[in-house]
């Protein structure tokens, strides 16, 4: 009689719950983890974009004995008066040039804008700006050229 008692195998519902819960704890830590690494990459892009234009205007400067006055100073690597070769921008469309109009670059290029670095030249240098996203919040950071400081000093100052 015992022998014709048929055993079920399965899982029973609480099992499967378990599992299901385990498997959305790990997703969420995942992706939060996913976003904290887009955001360094982000950043280490930007800083080492913004470093690469400042080396280049200090190209520029060398050559020409001024920095560039916009991004399309820098040239275009033909070698021609005003445009020495190790100045070219790789691609100039990353880069935005400041202009007097535009005065909220953090609320422009924190916005999500393909250009997040901004090049404004300064009187015996220049300054690169960039956002830190590895931050809880953007940080607005600054890479300069020459003579140029971080701070508010008339005609030099990168945040004046």
């Amino acid at each position: 009689m015992l022998n014709n008692i048929k055993k079920q195998s399965g899982f029973t519902i609480v099992e499967l719950l378990i599992v299901i819960v385990v498997i959305a704890i790990l997703a969420a830590i995942s992706i939060v983890a996913y976003n904290g690494i887009q955001n360094r990459g982000k950043a280490s892009a930007e800083q080492s974009l913004a470093s690469q234009i400042a080396k280049k205007a200090e190209a520029f400067n060398t050559v020409e004995s001024s920095y560039p006055a916009n991004v399309t100073g820098f040239g275009n690597g033909t070698g021609a008066a005003g445009h020495p070769k190790e100045a070219k921008l790789d691609d100039p469309t990353q880069v935005v040039d400041w202009t007097s109009s535009n005065v909220s670059l953090a609320a422009t290029y924190v916005s999500g804008s393909q250009n997040r670095v901004v090049y404004r030249p300064r009187t015996g240098g220049a300054c690169v700006f960039w956002w830190d996203y590895s931050a809880s919040t953007p940080i607005q950071k600054i890479v300069t050229a020459g003579a140029a400081v971080t701070g508010n000093t008339a005609g030099t100052g990168c945040t004046e």
